[in-house]
């Protein structure tokens, strides 16, 4: 029981015996040889001490990398064909084999994907956590409802930075224009309503004030609730989706994994504006389990966005340094970072500074590429000079420390199919890496021996709620996430 924990975590018996040490996380590692626990000291004065297990870490080849280190973000930058999805597909799969939920959301309109994980959870005994969000296969989606969670202010916000506005007195008349919206529906409804009923009520504000903003407001989203996901939305009654009604409260609370397929390529301008609802849907979740935490389980849960230019919005790039204390392991994936600066001149960077490991696959753009090393950093080196006279050297030398790039623009430019950078900033590494190809995860066959007891503050916190929530599902849930937390507390 005991090797196997070790063989989990990519330690050999031998390494074990001999009480090697090695490089993890923000410094020096010691392994103990009581129980199978790696200790990670911090890096400056060791004032940051952390304990990583098995369960709290993944393994790529060499690699671990620990869950601490992923909840400030995953950053996956490559052209195409680079390896991408090889990688996304081996980090999503450690996460589900731990039991861990995730969102991913697909831009590629293809079943390739979709089939690998819906294999994979058959084989791991989660076949039943699964559900699909698709418009092209309507028989197998489940039904999602973006007017369900969330307070007239909140799905304000959540509608609001779905959309793009060039103009800023249009996006202010939309603002005021969903808020009133949103308190009619609410007294009017009771809180359940659906797409079509903010598109039924824009139309008659539209009508009332014969504003051209409140219009183009309306058309806007009568043309999504009229798309080919009006199923998915419950919008359409004759063609309603085969599954039943999800809900993401849902899927994040209990640990499960939603797949969402939206095909770019084919319908863009519908797939941005769904993607980026179910952002903000994320959104506005974090806030939720900060302020509730009794909709929140000690394990983190995984969101994985492949071309995430494709859905990015400003407010996005602010909520990624308050992920980390929601529990949300946030995974962006795109190909070039000119590809951020259309959403705005800073927005590159700001998602660059916001997230902690990063895979940088090949850059054909000599800019990017070149970003990325002055990025990664330069070290000092010892360069030595010799003189020499009609092609023979003199004798004369002479030595200079100069700067050069850790990881050269050309060494970025040179990367092959599966190899990459690897950066952990917390952990102060930087290397390259090969991804291990399709077909390589292996599930752990042996059980990791309990042989510890719940760490402080990882255990299920035992929490009662101070204030009345607004949230109607929130207080449907309440009483058995708190009986299950009652299980689990010391």
């Amino acid at each position: 029981m005991r090797n196997a924990a070790f063989q989990y975590m990519g330690l050999t018996r031998e390494q074990l015996l001999l009480g090697s040490v090695t490089v993890l996380g923000f410094g020096g590692v010691f392994l103990s040889k009581i129980a199978p626990v790696v200790i990670s000291l911090g890096w400056k004065k060791f004032k940051s001490i952390f304990v990583t297990r098995p369960e709290n870490a993944i393994q790529l080849g060499a690699l671990i990398i620990p869950d601490e280190a992923r909840l400030r973000h995953t950053h996956i930058v490559g052209a195409t064909g680079s390896g991408k999805t090889v990688l996304i597909e081996q980090l999503l799969f450690h996460d589900l084999a731990r039991g861990h939920g995730a969102i991913v959301i697909d831009p590629k309109g293809d079943r390739e994907l979709y089939g690998r994980i819906r294999h994979f959870v058959g084989t791991i005994g989660r076949a039943s956590d699964l559900h699909l969000l698709s418009a092209a296969h309507i028989e197998e989606s489940a039904i999602w409802n973006p007017c369900r969670l969330g307070n007239a202010s909140e799905l304000q916000s959540k509608f609001l930075n779905s959309a793009v506005y060039d103009n800023p007195f249009y996006a202010k008349a939309c603002e005021l224009a969903l808020r009133r919206a949103f308190d009619n529906l609410a007294l009017r409804k009771s809180g359940s309503f659906t797409l079509l009923d903010l598109v039924h009520e824009l139309e008659q504000a539209a009508k009332a004030s014969g504003e051209e903003t409140i219009k183009g407001l309306y058309f806007d989203l009568y043309n999504l609730a009229l798309s080919d996901w009006a199923p998915i939305f419950g919008t359409d009654q004759s063609t309603r989706a085969g599954k039943g009604e999800i809900s993401l409260l849902d899927i994040t609370r209990k640990n499960e994994i939603l797949f969402v397929d939206l095909p770019t390529e084919a319908k863009t301008t519908e797939s941005q504006r769904i993607g980026r609802l179910i952002l903000q849907e994320v959104m506005l979740l974090s806030g939720m389990r900060k302020l509730y935490p009794n909709i929140r389980n000690a394990t983190p849960f995984s969101i994985y966005v492949d071309e995430f230019d494709a859905f990015a919005s400003q407010a996005f790039a602010t909520f990624l340094n308050k992920g980390r204390s929601s529990g949300f392991m946030i995974h962006m994936a795109h190909q070039t970072l000119s590809d951020l600066k259309l959403i705005s001149d800073t927005f590159a960077g700001q998602i660059m500074g916001n997230t902690n490991v990063r895979f940088i696959f090949r850059q054909d753009d000599p800019d990017d590429a070149e970003t990325w090393a002055r990025f990664f950093g330069t070290s000092r080196v010892i360069k030595g000079t010799f003189q020499t006279k009609d092609g023979a050297q003199t004798g004369m030398s002479s030595n200079r420390e100069v700067q050069e790039f850790r990881i050269g623009p050309d060494t970025i430019k040179d990367l092959g199919v599966g190899e990459c950078v690897f950066s952990l900033k917390t952990g102060r590494k930087l290397e390259k890496f090969l991804v291990p190809g399709p077909g390589r995860f292996q599930i752990p066959t042996a059980k990791l021996p309990q042989l510890w007891g719940p760490l402080p503050g990882l255990a299920t916190r035992k929490a009662s709620l101070k204030r009345s929530t607004p949230y109607k599902q929130i207080n449907e849930h309440v009483q058995s996430v708190k009986s299950k937390n009652e299980e689990v507390s010391p």
